[in-house]
């Protein structure tokens, strides 16, 4: 006997916080849901590391092939409906979401580099992928790395 009475399958556990939404078509997990990501996680017990969406794929399709994670193709994080999920790989789950975009824009906004030099036409290095580059600290590198190949040279009697 466990806890709190029997055991009950993972497909009762699963419809027990399951509530269909009509217009969209999601099942909505009605059960735990971490308020940090927004994702349903099954109860305290031999599932408690369980997330709602991974449970019920593997529920009613199989297992989740290795090195994949699973997209809610509906956009929906609370969505346990098998038919909104999806394998993919991780990139494409962040491609999905707008993860990318979201931190490209993010970066286009900035108005200084990470050392606090102001980005403007006369402070920007050209780059062949076409991100900004602050002259000031492009400098400082290259004179960092000449240096440490001196001395290397030098230590080891290079050329001589």
């Amino acid at each position: 006997m466990g806890r709190r009475g029997a055991w009950k399958p993972i497909t009762e556990r699963l419809w027990s916080k399951i509530m269909p939404e009509p217009n969209s078509g999601c099942w909505l997990w009605v059960g735990s849901i971490d308020k940090n990501t927004g994702y349903g996680h099954l109860g305290k017990n031999e599932y408690s590391s369980a997330l709602a969406h991974r449970a019920s794929y593997e529920c009613f399709r199989g297992p989740i092939p290795v090195g994949l994670v699973i997209d809610h193709k509906c956009r929906v994080k609370s969505c346990v409906n098998p038919d909104h999920l999806e394998p993919v790989t991780h990139y494409e789950n962040n491609v999905r979401g707008g993860v990318y975009d979201a931190a490209a824009k993010e970066k286009k906004s900035r108005t200084h580099c990470r050392k606090g030099h102001l980005y403007e036409p006369s402070n920007l290095v050209p780059s062949k992928s076409g991100t900004r580059v602050c002259r000031i600290c492009h400098r400082a590198i290259a004179i960092a790395f000449v240096s440490r190949r001196r001395v290397l040279i030098k230590e080891n009697n290079y050329g001589a």
